[in-house]
């Protein structure tokens, strides 16, 4: 179990899973995009999420000043700067714009602004749900848009709600996370929709967004999607229908590292075995 601890904490398995959404979105969309962008994606998400987590170290170990920090941290900082250019060259042989490109990083450091310890920053601790929402917001962005390759002018019904469904696909799983999260988050004093809302009005929430995501995979069907495409859709709704009630009670590492984040894995491979 060392091997899978390993991928799941060093963000390996999350950046496979974000891979696994582009395809998903290329098969949905029958649209071709190269290797170069999946690299792109895969190096850019490991990235991300371990840069995340190293800042978030960083500042609520209370060692945001202390240099002994970084020599520390040196081998993680390096291998940082190895997914940061392996990013960059597959960035330079895809088809990706710098248009394109800036709009995910400009939402990744808005979602790390809460972490920086900065008094003026602080209005960005208590956004409350907009934190959750960026967060899918910007898995959207990242695994449904950029395949796209495309302005959002240029957009047709399809790609629109695909969008859509990426989107509210994603948000449950955040709020999964949100619920896990809700005692650090408190301590930390930062604000989320599991923070923000009473129990009740989250579950509330979570049942209206179910009501979106089905319809938004009815629309896709009634737009010209395959009955196949339609079906995987709709048993990932209701795998992660199922793991919202398993995350009611107290769950460990592996029931949201693995299992939860593999939904995403698990949705691709659906939709894969719908278009064989």
């Amino acid at each position: 179990m060392k091997w899978l601890h390993f991928i799941l904490s060093h963000s390996i398995f999350i950046a496979f899973c974000a891979v696994g959404l582009c395809c998903q979105t290329i098969l949905l969309l029958t649209i071709y995009v190269d290797e170069w962008l999946l690299g792109f994606v895969f190096f850019a998400t490991i990235f991300s999420y371990n840069f995340y987590w190293l800042l978030s170290k960083k500042i609520f170990g209370n060692v945001f000043y202390q240099t002994s920090f970084f020599k520390r941290e040196q081998y993680k900082i390096i291998v940082l700067f190895i997914y940061l250019g392996a990013a960059w060259l597959c960035y330079l042989q895809s088809m990706l714009t710098p248009k394109l490109i800036l709009p995910a990083i400009l939402l990744n450091a808005l979602y790390a602004l809460p972490l920086l310890p900065f008094k003026w920053l602080n209005f960005a601790k208590k956004v409350g749900f907009l934190k959750t929402l960026l967060l899918a917001f910007t898995w959207m962005y990242v695994t449904a848009y950029l395949p796209l390759l495309k302005s959002f002018i240029f957009l047709n019904s399809n790609e629109i709600v695909v969008l859509i469904n990426r989107f509210l696909f994603m948000l449950l799983l955040c709020i999964m996370f949100d619920n896990r999260d809700i005692a650090i988050d408190k301590i930390k004093g930062l604000h989320t929709i599991a923070t923000y809302f009473k129990p009740l009005y989250i579950k509330l929430f979570v049942c209206f967004l179910f009501l979106l995501l089905f319809f938004s995979i009815y629309l896709l069907h009634t737009l010209g999607l395959g009955s196949a495409f339609t079906i995987s859709l709709v048993i990932s709704g209701i795998s992660v229908l199922f793991f919202c009630f398993l995350s009611l009670k107290k769950q460990g590492y592996f029931f949201y590292y693995f299992f939860v984040d593999g939904l995403m894995l698990f949705s691709a491979m659906l939709t894969y075995v719908a278009s064989i």
